[in-house]
């Protein structure tokens, strides 16, 4: 089953699509923000300055908020609104492009905070 999607001006569909890519994307940048040693490399981080990268981070979640709300007023499903918002949404409550790096991996930390130390010695 094939369907054909038109994109037409004022149907609302590239402003749903817009806001979930971007809100996504913001997600990504804000990841490798948080874990640079997961998901970026030494040789990209000395290839990029650390102040356009937040400050195109700002406007893409900006972005993302207000095609978000647009969308929402003209398209008549929310799917891609509430993929974009929410993702936008997310990268914002872990500190959006003002996000500072995590000293461990979250697996290591996660790890640690779950195991029980075992007991160790004689019986009694």
């Amino acid at each position: 089953m094939k369907v054909d999607v038109e994109l037409k001006f004022g149907k609302g569909l590239l402003s749903g699509y817009l806001p979930a890519v971007l809100g996504i994307v913001s997600l990504c940048g804000v990841l490798c923000f948080r874990f640079p040693q997961l998901l970026t490399s030494e040789e990209f981080r000395a290839a990029y300055p650390v102040d356009f990268v937040r400050t195109t981070l700002f406007i893409t979640l900006m972005i993302a908020y207000i095609m978000g709300i647009i969308s929402y007023v003209l398209n008549q499903t929310k799917t891609l609104v509430w993929i974009g918002i929410c993702s936008a949404f997310t990268a914002s409550l872990l500190g959006g492009s003002r996000s500072k790096p995590t000293i461990q991996p979250p697996i290591r930390w996660a790890c640690r905070r779950l195991s029980v130390p075992s007991r160790s010695g004689g019986s009694s």
